[in-house]
């Protein structure tokens, strides 16, 4: 497989472990001109939460930073799933055409499906982490699908970008005595992420460690980067992930 660039965010769950510093340089595998960003994946990339969303403001920013026109293309959808997104990737011409051409994908996704194993622990529906160990083990097939599938679907030379997971309820998940009894869910995912980069060639950006510090216990909220709703990024969030990917992308 190609060497992809990604950077990652799935982003309503936490790794509790120090993220090691993966930020490689990709300047040397963007067109030295972009002209085509496509994001794909979920609210977060919609922009859910706050005025501005992420891909707005890194489409923004990577305009800025280019001198010839850029098209940018949204195709992320509120509430989607990895299934969601793997069935879009496989079954929905609107993403051959707008993928044939890019210079830059953005990628996220993974958020919901992990929200859905945690609204079923707190509802006394998931007996033994059974539904936890389910989702994980799903959301990893479907996140190698899902590159397997967007390496067909884009040229050679475009950098696609993904982001790890933050966690948006470290206050509350102290607060009722789990956090330690999920983390290691998290930690899983993201490991698969960091392994599937290191098999693919691919960077992965930590927005964790933005969000929730070095040792992934911070809260942030209190950093100002959470939404009213709790769960999305607020204006200040979204504004930090665009320059993670804009700093990345400078390299």
């Amino acid at each position: 497989m190609r060497r992809l660039q990604v950077l990652a965010l799935l982003g309503l769950a936490t790794a509790c472990t120090a993220m090691p510093d993966v930020v490689a340089p990709v300047q040397d595998q963007v067109a030295s001109e972009p002209t085509s960003y496509v994001a794909i994946g979920d609210s977060l990339a919609t922009g859910a939460g706050a005025e501005r969303g992420y891909a707005e403001r890194y489409a923004e920013q990577l305009d800025a930073d280019t001198e010839a026109t850029l098209h940018f293309a949204n195709l992320a959808r509120d509430g989607a799933t990895s299934a969601d997104l793997l069935a879009g990737l496989r079954d929905d011409p609107r993403f051959a055409a707008a993928l044939s051409g890019a210079d830059v994908v953005t990628i996220n996704i993974g958020g919901n499906d992990l929200l859905g194993a945690q609204q079923q622990i707190a509802m006394g529906q998931c007996v033994d982490d059974a539904c936890l160990h389910e989702v994980v083990d799903t959301l990893a097939q479907n996140w190698d699908a899902i590159i397997a599938e967007l390496d067909t679907l884009v040229p050679a030379d475009t950098a696609l970008v993904t982001m790890d997971l933050y966690n948006p309820f470290v206050a509350d998940m102290r607060a009722l005595g789990v956090l330690e009894r999920l983390t290691p869910f998290l930690d899983t995912v993201n490991a698969h992420i960091r392994h599937s980069a290191e098999q693919n060639g691919m960077t992965v950006v930590p927005v964790h460690e933005t969000f929730n510090g070095g040792d992934g216990m911070g809260d942030p909220a209190v950093q100002g980067l959470i939404a009213p709703d709790r769960v999305h990024p607020s204006d200040a969030g979204h504004a930090a992930i665009a320059e993670l990917l804009a700093d990345v992308m400078r390299r």
